[in-house]
């Protein structure tokens, strides 16, 4: 599972934190600064709920929308109706499924500050090159 996310395990110690460049890119907080990670965020996460994510996007499909692609619900972990499943494996779907927008809607935001900064640089570079 660690080598299917890309991710090798290497602790990194304290110390050669401070030396090396992070090798995570999280994205941007709230004011447009990067922020970085040293330590793998898979591992972070642990196998109880790596399992739970695998189940929902077993019941879950993505389908594109008017508004960008949307998670839609095509199956249920257990069998029978939605009544009958267990509540906590369906509050945890609620969870990730909210936590998918949000992650969706940033990273949209970095593409725009990304389309925006490219087209600045060239915008700049058309200037100064005549």
């Amino acid at each position: 599972m660690q080598e299917e996310r890309n991710c090798l395990g290497r602790y990194i110690p304290q110390e050669d934190k401070k030396g090396l460049f992070p090798p995570h890119k999280l994205g941007f907080d709230e004011r447009g600064m990067p922020l970085y990670s040293w330590e793998c965020l898979t591992l972070a996460v642990s196998e109880d709920c790596w399992s739970v994510i695998d189940l929902f996007w077993l019941c879950h499909v993505l389908m594109p929308s008017f508004s960008g692609m949307a998670v839609e619900r095509v199956d249920l972990p257990d069998s029978g109706g939605v009544l009958e499943q267990i509540n906590w494996t369906m509050e945890c779907f609620k969870i990730i499924l909210s936590e998918y927008y949000l992650f969706s809607k940033g990273n949209e935001g970095e593409r725009q500050r990304e389309a925006e900064s490219k087209k600045q640089a060239e915008e700049i570079k058309k200037k100064y090159s005549k």
